[in-house]
C-alpha cells in the first residue's frame, strides 16, 4: 500500500482548535494502540482534505469498518467503558464515539461503492499513525452519485486539485460499471473530461 504524504491534512486539521485536534489524535491512538485502526479506512472530509488544499473540516473523523470490525470496536468501547450513539440516516450505519468524536460506518444499503475503499486506498501518516484513506478515485466517484451540494462541492475540489488520475479513473470505472448502459456509469464517465 502507497505511503502517500498527510501535509495538506495536518494542515486542515491543524485549523481546528486544540481539543478538537486532541480528540482525534487520542481517538486514532486508542483505535491503533487496541489493534482495531489497521482494518479501517478513512473517508468524508478529512480524506478530501488529504488531496485538496484549503479544505476546511467539520472536527470528525469519519471511517469506514466491516461490519467484524465494528463489533470488535463495539466490545473494546464497552470493555473500556466508553460511551458510543448510533448513527442514523434511513437505517443503521454506524457508530459516533463522542469522546474522540470520530464516526465508524459500516458499507449498507446504498453505500455498496463504500466496500471497495478496502481495496482501493492509500495510507497516510498522522501523529506517527498510520491510517488508510480512500483513493482519490473513488472518492470522486462516490461523491458524484451521492449528489448532494455538499458532496458535488468535494467532487469539483477534487477534479480542481488535479488529485484524480484520469487513467485510473476511468479504469475503476470500467471495473465498477461493467455494464456500460447504466446510466451512473455515462454520467460518470462524461465526468473523465474533466480530469487532467
Amino acid at each position: 500500500m502507497e505511503l502517500i504524504t498527510s501535509d495538506l491534512l495536518n494542515s486542515a486539521i491543524s485549523k481546528l482548535r486544540p481539543f478538537e485536534k486532541k480528540q482525534i489524535f487520542t481517538g486514532l491512538e486508542w483505535l491503533s494502540n487496541n489493534g482495531l485502526l489497521k482494518n479501517l479506512v478513512m473517508i468524508g472530509g478529512c480524506a478530501i482534505a488529504t488531496y485538496c488544499p484549503g479544505r476546511e473540516l467539520t472536527p470528525d473523523f469519519d471511517l469506514v469498518a466491516s461490519d467484524f470490525d465494528l463489533a470488535r470496536i463495539i466490545v473494546q468501547l464497552e470493555n473500556d467503558d466508553l460511551e458510543y450513539k448510533p448513527l442514523m440516516t434511513n437505517s443503521l450505519i454506524g457508530y459516533q464515539i463522542p469522546i474522540y468524536n470520530v464516526d465508524v460506518i459500516k458499507p449498507g444499503d446504498g453505500n455498496d461503492l463504500i466496500n471497495y475503499a478496502f481495496k482501493y486506498c492509500h495510507s497516510v501518516e498522522l501523529n506517527s499513525i498510520k491510517v488508510k484513506v480512500i483513493i482519490p478515485e473513488l472518492l470522486l466517484i462516490i461523491k458524484l452519485l451521492l449528489g448532494r451540494e455538499k458532496d458535488l462541492n468535494d467532487a469539483f475540489r477534487l477534479v480542481e486539485s488535479k488529485a484524480v488520475d484520469n487513467d485510473k479513473y476511468n479504469q475503476l470505472l470500467d471495473l465498477l460499471f461493467n455494464d456500460s448502459l447504466n446510466s451512473d456509469y455515462e454520467l460518470l464517465k462524461s465526468y473523465s473530461l474533466l480530469l487532467n
